[in-house]
């Protein structure tokens, strides 16, 4: 499956780059003395320079979105939730995590070494046994590769605890894309595996998509 990646013009570093790299030009140009080049270079970076400074006065005016612009959750409010069923082989040792398998009923999170602190805070408040939502269409860092997005949810508080296997991307983004569309999201059943640092987290999936699917159905009919 092709791997799907965020537009450049919606990757957040690209514009900062272009400005970047049109005042370099523009240096060259008037470094050359070619007055027409570097003109034309300047209207170009004035441009770009204003669409920037657009672009930040809109996010500061409207405030971070919910999911943001890299996949994490702020609130529940206004958020639909569509709940996986627990498969009854979920409860096994985290030795026999599966993270190969699209719809493994134990799949394990990637990443979560980077995300320890909001891991034990999750475990703290909902102990190890919890919910966790799946956030398509998400990315790490500042890469373009479109991930899914792992928020558990214990006490009303939402914590990022990692990422789905790199593996299941394409599958996942394409089921789940759709429902993100109309604001709706898969929460399926997870648990924290450790007793201290370093933890790891394991995913329900087994229902998964039988869930999405009796979703769809529900908003064809509807």
């Amino acid at each position: 499956m092709t791997i799907a990646r965020k537009p450049l013009w919606r990757w957040d570093p690209f514009w900062y780059i272009l400005v970047f790299l049109l005042l370099v030009v523009a240096n060259l140009f008037q470094a050359a003395q070619l007055t027409v080049a570097f003109g034309i270079a300047v209207g170009v970076l004035i441009a770009v320079a204003c669409v920037v400074v657009g672009a930040l006065i809109m996010s500061l005016v409207r405030g971070p979105g919910n999911p943001d612009s890299s996949g994490n959750l702020s609130a529940l409010d206004g958020l639909e939730l569509i709940d996986a069923a627990q498969t009854d082989t979920a409860q096994i040792d985290a030795a026999q995590i599966d993270a190969a398998q699209t719809d493994a009923p134990n799949t394990a999170v990637a990443h979560t070494s980077k995300r320890q602190s909001a891991i034990d805070a999750a475990g703290a408040f909902g102990g190890e046994d919890l919910r966790a939502i799946l956030v398509p269409g998400a990315t790490a860092w500042f890469g373009r590769r479109l991930r899914v997005s792992v928020q558990l949810v214990a006490d009303g508080r939402i914590f990022h605890a990692g990422f789905l296997p790199p593996e299941l991307d394409g599958h996942w983004n394409e089921l789940l894309l759709p429902l993100r569309r109309r604001n709706a999201y898969l929460r399926v059943p997870a648990r924290i595996h450790g007793r201290s640092r370093p933890y790891t987290v394991s995913l329900d999936l087994g229902g998964a998509s039988p869930a999405v699917n009796i979703a769809n159905a529900q908003q064809a009919s509807s």
